[in-house]
């Protein structure tokens, strides 16, 4: 009976390690996430008072609504690029958005005209929450930021986004990946911690960055 009573805690002992070895990774995990949603908050509201970005939502998701998107995007980028270029501040920036409220809303009624689109838009420049967001091989935590938001119409569609200032709106779009200039310009505003959190990390991040926002909502 001794015999068989020493041993039983340690049979005991051994079907449990599992679950201990489970929960302790699991605890880890969440250790983890929730000190990495931390960090993403603080990166973000570091970067917020850095961008400008700009947000066109479509009509709806209609193929016909999703192509006047487009181009509504290409006219106000159009329309803007001289006048942004130069800018050296994300002040200047949102100054001169302002400053050309007039010819965005302009270049946005012409695109409006030209395709037979009888809705209305709006066009502002506000704070408003975004998902993290990967841009080439640029991710940007998920935050309040400032941006030039065009709505067109009841703004039920997709949307469309990029980085206003720095000007990487107007910097090989359509690239995989961002060009030495893309860079340069994002370097000339954020600390070089900054600027290794935002570039070369894609889709890994926009992941860990989902589940980090669901962990920071559930403890906050």
């Amino acid at each position: 009976m001794n015999n068989y009573k020493e041993k039983k805690p340690a049979k005991f002992l051994l079907k449990s390690a599992p679950a201990m070895v489970v929960i302790l990774a699991a605890a880890a995990v969440i250790f983890y996430s929730v000190e990495y949603a931390r960090r993403e908050e603080t990166l973000a509201k570091e970067l917020k008072e850095k961008l400008l970005r700009f947000h066109v939502v479509a009509n709806s998701d209609s193929p016909r609504d999703q192509r006047v998107k487009l181009k509504v995007r290409d006219a106000v980028l159009y329309a803007l690029k001289g006048k942004m270029e130069n800018v050296t501040t994300r002040d200047e920036a949102v100054l001169a958005v302002e400053e050309n409220r007039e010819v965005i809303e302009n270049a946005v009624r012409r695109v409006l005209k030209d395709e037979g689109e009888d809705y209305g838009f709006e066009v502002y420049t506000g704070e408003e929450f975004f998902p993290a967001k990967v841009y080439q091989n640029l991710t940007l935590p998920p935050g309040d930021y400032l941006a030039l938001i065009i709505r067109l119409g009841e703004h039920e569609g997709k949307n469309w986004w990029c980085v206003l200032f720095p000007t990487l709106c107007f910097v090989d779009a359509d690239a995989p990946s961002l060009s030495n200039e893309a860079k340069s310009r994002l370097d000339t505003v954020m600390t070089p911690y900054e600027y290794r959190q935002v570039t070369g990390k894609g889709s890994k991040v926009r992941v860990r960055s989902r589940f980090a926002g669901f962990l920071r909502r559930m403890f906050s």
